[in-house]
């Protein structure tokens, strides 16, 4: 569904747009764990995390040129306590259930989290899992959309205009294992709520200059790993398949759309060689589809009565087009030379080394005619060197 409303967009997107994030954090956490029967051992902690966030963002202000658009500097504290039990019930089965209670200061809110999650051993080799909880994210990840030149994430603690996120998570699967090889399928389904994104295209008066939308969303899918534990030759293949929607009143008349970072399909291939005399060589591919992103369609100018003008845009539908799909390859070779009480590990790193070109995302030059669109990609093929010394 496309979004036909007219929007006000700056018309110089090339001009920097100079933003700074910055999150310092301070935690102090106790866990305990005590063992009251053998079918009962009880874990309790509390934890305190003090955080202070600023972000500024500059761009172009009307009737000002350009000036600060946004500006935050916030400290908060979240105190948390919670308490757990891991019973065992049968000799083949496990359960595990608990409950977090967290107090944030800005928002002066009180939130409680129950968790419950089970394991079943059918035989030597089968098991079954499944698990459910609620969970509250007080540093607030917040999309800045950005139609001409890219939309990305920034960080702020939740208060009372911007509510904690939320997610109720369920997840249930089975895993056959031997002492050589893991099958494990996962299917997980989130709902999520006080979603927020920053936008500055819904631009009604003058002196208008940003707004915070906020929303919900949901995310499923399936999850099905293979690994293989031993021999010279060792690794592991992922595939998930899944669905992220977000839903904003404000866009798409209400409807779910796909959110920024959804990828229908990832496939991930990790393999490593042992090679002798401790030589090692490692691949790892990646292939995922492209992600969501929105744009602009087409533009127009209003000159009013006293000569002021005014470019507008037609964006497209929320996140109605999508990137090209992501693939990179990485290799590497090392070896690792073994001492009395320490061992070194030198090796060669190459990134992308088949140079794939991933589009990060698109910058439109509006101003020019016809309309200049520039890719801005990732990394290309890097070569690097690294040492680890352990001791």
């Amino acid at each position: 569904m496309m979004d036909t409303r007219a929007v006000s967009l700056q018309t110089t997107n090339r001009e920097i747009r100079p933003e700074n994030n910055t999150i310092d954090d301070f935690s102090l956490r106790i866990d305990n764990n005590w063992k009251i029967t053998p079918l009962h051992d009880l874990g309790f902690g509390i934890d305190v995390s003090n955080t202070t966030v600023t972000y500024s963002l500059t761009g172009p202000v009307r009737l000002s040129g350009t000036g600060t658009v946004l500006a935050m500097n916030q400290k908060g504290t979240v105190s948390a306590g919670y308490i757990q039990d891991e019973w065992h019930p049968a000799e083949q089965l496990t359960v595990t259930g608990g409950l977090r209670i967290n107090n944030e200061t800005l928002t002066g809110s009180w939130h409680l989290e129950p968790r419950l999650s089970a394991h079943y051993v059918l035989s030597d080799e089968f098991s079954v899992k499944a698990a459910y909880g609620i969970h509250h994210q007080y540093v607030n990840r917040i999309v800045n959309e950005n139609v001409t030149q890219g939309s990305r994430d920034f960080w702020i603690l939740a208060d009372k205009s911007l509510p904690a996120s939320g997610a109720v998570h369920y997840v249930a699967g089975g895993t056959w294992e031997t002492d050589g090889y893991i099958v494990d399928i996962e299917g997980f389904y989130k709902n999520l709520d006080h979603l927020v994104e920053f936008t500055q295209r819904f631009r009604r008066q003058p002196l208008d200059l940003y707004a915070f939308l906020s929303g919900e969303g949901r995310v499923r899918g399936v999850e099905v790993l293979l690994q293989k534990k031993f021999g010279l030759l060792s690794g592991w293949i992922s595939y998930t398949v899944s669905k992220s929607e977000k839903k904003f009143a404000e866009y798409s008349d209400g409807s779910y759309f796909p959110s920024e970072n959804d990828q229908t399909h990832e496939l991930k291939l990790v393999g490593t060689v042992q090679l002798g005399s401790g030589w090692i060589a490692a691949a790892t591919f990646i292939y995922a589809t492209g992600k969501p992103y929105t744009a602009p369609v087409s533009q127009y100018s209003i000159t009013l009565l006293d000569s002021t003008t005014y470019s507008y845009t037609h964006v497209s539908g929320k996140n109605a087009y999508r990137l090209a799909e992501y693939q990179r390859l990485d290799v590497s070779a090392s070896k690792k030379f073994v001492f009395d009480v320490s061992a070194l590990e030198a090796g060669l790193s190459l990134f992308n080394v088949l140079n794939h070109t991933n589009i990060s995302y698109y910058e439109y030059d509006l101003q020019a005619q016809p309309v200049i669109v520039t890719q801005v990609t990732g990394l290309g093929f890097l070569p690097s060197v690294f040492v680890r010394y352990e001791f």
